[in-house]
Protein backbone atom coordinates (compact mmCIF):
# COMPACT_ATOMS: atom_id res chain seq x y z
CA UNK A 1 0.00 0.00 0.00
CA UNK A 2 2.81 2.43 0.82
CA UNK A 3 4.39 1.92 -2.61
CA UNK A 4 1.05 2.75 -4.21
CA UNK A 5 0.67 5.85 -2.02
CA UNK A 6 4.10 7.06 -3.16
CA UNK A 7 2.92 7.08 -6.78
CA UNK A 8 -0.38 8.90 -6.28
CA UNK A 9 -0.83 12.57 -7.06
CA UNK A 10 -4.21 12.76 -5.28
CA UNK A 11 -3.33 13.75 -1.70
CA UNK A 12 -6.73 12.66 -0.37
CA UNK A 13 -6.12 9.11 -1.61
CA UNK A 14 -2.61 9.19 -0.13
CA UNK A 15 -4.06 10.22 3.23
CA UNK A 16 -6.64 7.42 3.09
CA UNK A 17 -4.00 4.81 2.28
CA UNK A 18 -1.83 6.00 5.18
CA UNK A 19 -4.85 5.73 7.50
CA UNK A 20 -5.53 2.19 6.22
CA UNK A 21 -1.94 1.14 6.93
CA UNK A 22 -2.17 2.62 10.42
CA UNK A 23 -5.18 0.38 11.17
CA UNK A 24 -3.22 -2.82 10.53
CA UNK A 25 -2.73 -4.71 13.79
CA UNK A 26 0.78 -4.22 15.20
CA UNK A 27 1.63 -1.19 13.06
CA UNK A 28 2.57 2.03 14.85
CA UNK A 29 2.34 5.48 13.33
CA UNK A 30 5.31 7.85 13.48
CA UNK A 31 3.92 11.38 13.26
CA UNK A 32 6.17 13.98 14.86
CA UNK A 33 4.59 17.33 15.65
CA UNK A 34 6.04 20.68 14.65
CA UNK A 35 8.72 21.60 17.18
CA UNK A 36 9.72 17.99 17.93
CA UNK A 37 13.44 17.25 17.67
CA UNK A 38 14.52 15.70 14.37
CA UNK A 39 15.27 11.99 14.91
CA UNK A 40 17.32 10.52 12.03
CA UNK A 41 16.30 7.00 13.10
CA UNK A 42 12.58 7.69 12.72
CA UNK A 43 12.40 10.71 10.39
CA UNK A 44 13.51 11.40 6.82
CA UNK A 45 14.60 15.02 6.26
CA UNK A 46 12.72 15.70 3.02
CA UNK A 47 12.57 19.50 2.96
CA UNK A 48 14.26 22.40 4.75
CA UNK A 49 12.65 25.52 6.19
CA UNK A 50 14.48 28.60 7.45
CA UNK A 51 14.37 28.74 11.23
CA UNK A 52 12.90 31.93 12.67
CA UNK A 53 14.57 31.27 16.03
CA UNK A 54 17.89 29.69 16.87
CA UNK A 55 16.08 27.19 19.14
CA UNK A 56 14.17 25.81 16.13
CA UNK A 57 17.36 24.51 14.49
CA UNK A 58 16.95 20.82 13.54
CA UNK A 59 13.37 20.67 14.81
CA UNK A 60 10.43 19.43 12.77
CA UNK A 61 8.74 22.25 10.88
CA UNK A 62 6.03 20.14 9.22
CA UNK A 63 4.99 16.51 8.87
CA UNK A 64 4.88 15.75 5.13
CA UNK A 65 3.96 12.05 5.40
CA UNK A 66 3.61 9.78 8.43
CA UNK A 67 6.03 6.97 9.08
CA UNK A 68 5.27 3.48 10.34
CA UNK A 69 6.85 1.03 12.77
CA UNK A 70 6.38 -2.69 13.22
CA UNK A 71 5.25 -4.62 16.30
CA UNK A 72 8.74 -4.54 17.84
CA UNK A 73 9.15 -0.80 17.24
CA UNK A 74 11.39 -1.28 14.21
CA UNK A 75 10.94 1.55 11.72
CA UNK A 76 9.33 0.21 8.54
CA UNK A 77 9.17 3.63 6.92
CA UNK A 78 10.45 6.87 8.46
CA UNK A 79 8.16 9.88 8.69
CA UNK A 80 8.90 12.41 5.96
CA UNK A 81 9.40 15.83 7.51
CA UNK A 82 10.43 19.39 6.74
CA UNK A 83 13.06 20.51 9.22
CA UNK A 84 14.10 23.96 10.41
CA UNK A 85 17.70 24.81 9.62
CA UNK A 86 19.57 28.03 10.29
CA UNK A 87 22.94 27.00 8.88
CA UNK A 88 24.77 29.71 7.02
CA UNK A 89 23.67 32.51 9.33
Amino acid sequence: MLAVADRLANQELVRRLHKAVARIDGIGVISPAPGDAFDPLAHRWTDTRKAARRDDHERVAELLAPGFSGPTGTVIRPAQVAVYDNEGE
